[in-house]
């Protein structure tokens, strides 16, 4: 027993001994570093929003629809409202009105008695004319601002080239808030530059700028004639005339006047402008309607149309805010 707590004695102090000369090891703390900064994320929530607000606003209302059926009205109406047309109608309207007065010459003096569809024509020749006159009034009037949005380039795919951006910016904004890889973070932010600068072009180079507040205009000037009451009115004064003509051409008892000769002898043209003008307005009241109800949509100067190039620039410049606002970092 003795001779253990000897041995104990001894080795403690040789062990001492022999790790006398090998240096303590200390706890280092480790160093300290900076933050690691991380991108902002509202920037792309804002795109992400504003892709699916972009997105549902490009087909909200049926907008695909009108300006489709917009593109379809313009054509339609584009052969009436050349320079020429319009010459010819105002030619057709005086020699309506020369008619008119001749029938009602010879009616006011009895010699119609065996002609009623004439009489009646001659009782309505007043009307008739000023229904035609009104009616060239409006297309006139309504030349120069459906002129400027027949000019507006894409107008019939400009809800579809939305939507896409706006699914481009949906998309692009996802990535970006959830994706922490570099590599499509950066597909994302090309995606983004690519939808800012069509955003803040496409107004200028469609001509957007300058022809969309004349949808507004061209709405105002066809109100007038883009209604059903009107169509009947005008069906029912060439069916009048038709009616005069063909009992004249039968050789009823009406004195041949140089007018009434004239007036026969173009009413072959006088017809086919006449019907093919109504046939336009008829089979144009639907789009119409709704290129109207869209344009009413936004209840402000211009209407819808009117804001939209406007629209697409504040969009784009915010687009382009957030693309920055991505590049930026922030300390977590």
């Amino acid at each position: 027993m003795a001779s253990h707590r000897y041995v104990q004695q001894v080795a403690a102090p040789r062990a001492a001994a022999l790790l006398g000369g090998v240096p303590r090891l200390r706890a280092v703390a480790p160093p300290r570093t900076a933050a690691v900064p991380s991108a902002r994320r509202w920037p792309a929530w804002f795109l992400l929003i504003a892709g699916v607000a972009l997105a549902l606003g490009s087909v909200a209302g049926g907008l695909p629809t009108t300006t489709a059926g917009a593109t379809k009205m313009l054509d339609a109406f584009a052969p009436h409202l050349t320079a020429e047309s319009l010459d010819r109608l105002d030619g057709d309207v005086d020699a309506i009105a020369r008619f008119g007065a001749a029938i009602h010459a010879d009616a006011a003096a009895g010699r119609l008695a065996a002609a009623p569809r004439t009489v009646d024509y001659a009782n309505r020749s007043a009307e008739v004319e000023a229904n035609a006159r009104d009616l060239l009034a409006s297309a006139r009037a309504a030349k120069p601002d459906v002129d400027a949005l027949s000019r507006i380039r894409g107008l019939g795919t400009l809800p579809q080239l939305l939507l896409l951006i706006g699914i481009a910016l949906a998309v692009a904004g996802a990535v970006l808030v959830r994706s922490r890889s570099a590599s499509p973070r950066r597909w994302a932010t090309a995606a983004t530059v690519v939808c800012a600068g069509v955003l803040l072009v496409h107004p200028f180079a469609s001509g957007l700028v300058g022809g969309a507040g004349s949808a507004g205009r061209v709405i105002d000037r066809f109100a007038p004639i883009m209604t059903e009451q009107q169509v009947v009115r005008l069906q029912h004064d060439f069916l009048t005339l038709v009616g005069a003509v063909g009992e004249i051409d039968r050789g009823t008892a009406v004195r041949r006047t140089p007018e009434i000769r004239a007036f026969t002898a173009s009413w072959q043209t006088v017809s086919s402008d006449l019907a093919s003008l109504t046939g336009a307005i008829n089979d144009n009241l639907p789009d119409y309607r709704r290129l109207a109800s869209t344009n009413a949509a936004l209840p402000t100067p211009g209407g819808t149309f009117a804001v939209l190039p406007w629209a697409e620039l504040v969009l784009g410049i915010a687009v382009a805010g957030a693309l920055v606002g991505t590049r930026r970092k922030t300390l977590s």
